[in-house]
């Protein structure tokens, strides 16, 4: 069964939640793994890929959820090209919180000491950034930050929202943006908005939150007031690309 849908963005905004719920719906199948990275990855595997989503059903589809289709320069080109009829979800997030979520995450599982602090890594990234070439390049911030960490991104970098969105226009791809928070305080009509989008029959189901972070400290006003200011002029772009007032 080939994908019908694809979660692309974005990670820590709620992907993993918004994947269980649309695969609660009785026509919807999961593949075998929720957070595929196949496509995303350097060399193309497609005949891999494929073999992860269950037999065909008659009423039934089956979709993707991963969200470096966006960070790493390969899935959405891979998207269109083998599944171009496919729906395309992209869930965002505040950018601040979702930059500390990253962050306490990438603490809790090894990728970072537990004696950085945020505001270090930050200033760290921020300082990466003044190398970029082209900062609105999707590709090009990959291609330079990956080199200093891990291959899923920086905590800054990743809420960028504007740039992917960008490319998404730019490849021609339609898609239907969420907000996490849009599902916090409107649920009913933000999941019927996906079954819409989806064309399968609506449904209700109880919220659910998979994947949810714990951390160990709060984010310092000083530094939330630092971010404010640096996703400022990011935050205006995407709302401009949206045609839409942001929910943060």
């Amino acid at each position: 069964m080939a994908p019908s849908f694809f979660i692309v963005g974005f990670q820590k905004c709620g992907t993993s939640s918004l994947y269980d719920l649309i695969t609660s719906h009785p026509n919807v199948k999961k593949g075998l793994v929720k957070e595929n990275n196949i496509l995303a990855e350097r060399s193309d595997r497609i005949d891999e890929f494929r073999l992860c989503f269950p037999i065909n059903r008659k009423g039934k589809i089956t979709g993707d959820a991963s969200h470096l289709h966006t960070w790493m320069p390969y899935g959405l080109e891979r998207i269109k090209e083998h599944f171009p009829s496919a729906k395309i979800i992209v869930i965002m997030r505040n950018p601040i919180d979702r930059a500390f979520s990253h962050f306490n995450m990438d603490q809790r599982i090894g990728y970072l000491p537990e004696s950085l602090t945020f505001g270090q890594l930050i200033d760290i990234e921020l300082r990466l950034r003044d190398g970029l070439t082209i900062e609105s390049s999707a590709e090009d911030t990959y291609t330079s930050l990956r080199l200093y960490g891990n291959k899923y991104g920086w905590p800054l970098s990743r809420g960028l929202y504007h740039v992917y969105i960008q490319r998404l226009n730019d490849l021609g791809m339609d898609f239907l943006p969420l907000f996490m928070e849009d599902l916090e305080s409107d649920y009913a009509d933000t999941m019927n908005r996906v079954f819409n989008y989806l064309e399968i029959t609506p449904l209700e189901l109880s919220p659910k939150q998979s994947n949810k972070g714990v951390y160990k400290s709060n984010l310092d006003p000083k530094i939330r007031k630092q971010l404010e200011d640096f996703y400022e002029l990011p935050n205006q772009k995407l709302a401009a690309l949206l045609q839409r007032s942001l929910p943060w």
